[in-house]
Order: structure tokens, then C-alpha cells, then sequence
């Protein structure tokens, strides 16, 4: 994740190419996610593009533990775009932890 510093707020930015970026309006958190200490598991899509895979990746190797799921022909939607891959998904993560029944 890109992170830049307006009017004393740290920003995050994702480059969509052509030389265009894309400035989200709200801070970057991403220094805080070290301090997750509970089973996570990172889901984006493959084509996402405001928090786009390698951000994911990112956030996934900050986070102890952590995994990472990529949903193949989604963007920033995925649950949308793909309800029952990212249902399945969460289901597989939630009974490994023993949270969801068989």
C-alpha cells in the first residue's frame, strides 16, 4: 500500500496506471494491523483495484498468521461478484477454526 501525508493525515493512494493514481479519503491503517492478534484470513479479488492484490498480500504478511484468498474473476465486490466461492471460502476458514459446523 502506498501511503502519502496531506494536511498532516497519512492518506493511502493505489497507481491504476497511465500515470493515474487513486486517493482514498480516509486514513491508511496499515501500521495498526501488527497489532491484530486473533485468526484472520485476507480476502480480495483478482481484479480489484481500490485495495488491489498485492495490498492484500501486504496486509496478510503484516498480520501474524494471517491468510490470503484471492477471488478469481471479482473486484473490490467480491461477495457480490462471487457469493458462493467467497462463501465457501469463509466456511472452510470458520470450521478450521472450529466456529462453523459441518
Amino acid at each position: 500500500m502506498n501511503t502519502i501525508d496531506i494536511n498532516n493525515k497519512r492518506m493511502s493512494y493505489t497507481d491504476i496506471g497511465e500515470g493515474r493514481v487513486l486517493l482514498f479519503g480516509r486514513p491508511s491503517y496499515l501500521e495498526q494491523l501488527e497489532r491484530i492478534d486473533a485468526p484472520t484470513l485476507v480476502i480480495v479479488g483478482e481484479h480489484d483495484r481500490p485495495r488491489p492484490v498485492p495490498e492484500a498480500r501486504q496486509m496478510s504478511e503484516i498480520i501474524s498468521g494471517a491468510g490470503l484468498e484471492v477471488i478469481e474473476d471479482a473486484g473490490h465486490i467480491s461477495a457480490k461478484e462471487q457469493p458462493g466461492r467467497v462463501n465457501k471460502v469463509l466456511s472452510d476458514f470458520l470450521s478450521q477454526r472450529g466456529r462453523v459446523g459441518p
